[in-house]
């Protein structure tokens, strides 16, 4: 891996789980939000600060979703994957996410190496989505 990526884990859940470790192992930097408004701020007007966002969730009611909600209503330009990786609730949770627009969602328990093969393949489509945007640009551009 050439560039370091940065990934944000939201979790508001207190839930131990290896995926934080796994990420940082993998050479990812990882930042930590501890709830919605600490994700809100992080992020910003900067949706390019972070090469991957994760929402670790309870239920479909989780005030976390609250972030997709405001990566979307900022979205003007790029692509950023969310992620919800879930403990409970799993049927609403996935209704949600589909709702919500976000890129993919485990359930936990989720095996790692598992896990960051699907995270490397969504990194791997983000930069393919990033250089076809740009070229498409910078073709417009010169016309």
């Amino acid at each position: 891996m050439g560039k370091t990526y940065r990934m944000l884990v939201v979790d508001d859940s207190n839930i131990e789980s290896d995926l934080i470790p796994d990420l940082k192992s993998s050479g990812y930097a990882v930042f930590e939000a501890f709830d919605e408004g600490m994700a809100i701020e992080m992020i910003g007007d900067g949706l390019n600060n972070y090469d991957m966002i994760f929402l670790k969730v309870n239920s479909s009611s989780s005030p976390l979703f609250a972030v997709q909600d405001y990566i979307r209503s900022k979205r003007t330009e790029g692509y950023i994957p969310v992620v919800v990786i879930a403990y409970d609730d799993f049927e609403n949770v996935i209704d949600k996410s589909i709702e919500c627009g976000v890129s993919d969602c485990f359930f936990m328990p989720v095996h790692h190496k598992i896990f960051l093969y699907v995270v490397s393949r969504i990194i791997y489509g983000r930069e393919r989505f990033d250089n076809n945007y740009s070229d498409a640009i910078h073709a417009l551009s010169s016309i």
